[in-house]
């Protein structure tokens, strides 16, 4: 669909210029079963439709226009310090201060870099802005000594530990899946083990009711999280393995 979105302007112009080279050939004394009947036919459903595709695109929020030109990946171009998607510049990511405290030591991340590995690894702040409105702030982490790059998944918590996640139709995981295209590889799937040996996925939901399916499974009352980090992360696989479970349509 982004596709089709950056380059509709051309498909239309190409699309009327055929419509026009075939109107002189269209006659209502041949038959509808004729070619130049059935080729004009087609072209005026495809012009239709390009219409509609591309009257709907003008009329989607920025959220949801940024979220599909990030799935352009080579649609963006990169100056100085700021990415702009070409075919519509006001579109930009830039770094910004975060206005709380970014964490790269989470349960997910352990496996990673360990209790005193803090060489290389980091966290920042990207915006992404619609002109000069800021739509989204995205947390982004370094790990495995810098060679690791993700977006900072969301999280709930569970009893007293935490399951991290990403939700597919969201601003920041179309932002992983850039990353994921930049680098050629996907650092939120292979994840060492932050207990023994094997590695672990960030989950996906595929939306927000699927993850409030997921939750309702458990007590929304409030509890104490364990700041303890063997527990922490012992309970942050249990939730793991809750999520297959989820997905796999098992009882917990």
């Amino acid at each position: 669909m982004s596709f089709v979105l950056k380059h509709i302007s051309v498909a239309k112009a190409l699309a009327l210029l055929a419509f026009a080279c075939v109107a002189p050939f269209v006659s209502l004394e041949n038959p509808f079963t004729h070619w130049a009947w059935l080729i004009f036919g087609c072209l005026a459903i495809t012009i239709a439709a390009l219409e509609v595709t591309h009257n709907r695109s003008q009329n989607l929020a920025p959220e949801e226009q940024v979220r599909q030109y990030l799935l352009d990946f080579d649609g963006w171009k990169k100056t100085e310090n700021v990415e702009h998607y070409v075919a519509d510049p006001q579109f930009s990511i830039r770094e910004v201060e975060s206005d709380v405290s970014l964490s790269f030591q989470q349960e997910w991340t352990r496996g990673e870099i360990g209790r005193h590995y803090d060489h290389g690894n980091a966290a920042f702040c990207l915006g992404v802005f619609h002109g000069s409105t800021l739509l989204q702030k995205i947390h982004l982490v370094l790990f495995d000594g810098g060679k690791k790059i993700a977006v900072s998944p969301d999280w709930s918590a569970i009893g007293k530990g935490r399951i991290y996640y990403y939700v597919a139709d969201s601003i920041e995981y179309a932002y992983q899946r850039f990353l994921t295209r930049e680098r050629m590889t996907d650092h939120s799937k292979g994840i060492n083990n932050p207990v023994g040996s094997g590695s672990i996925d960030i989950p996906v939901f595929e939306n927000k009711s699927e993850l409030e399916k997921f939750m309702s499974q458990y007590s929304i009352e409030p509890v104490d999280s364990t700041s303890d980090e063997e527990e922490q992360n012992r309970l942050f696989l249990e939730n793991l393995e809750k999520y297959r479970c989820f997905k796999e349509g098992w009882a917990v």
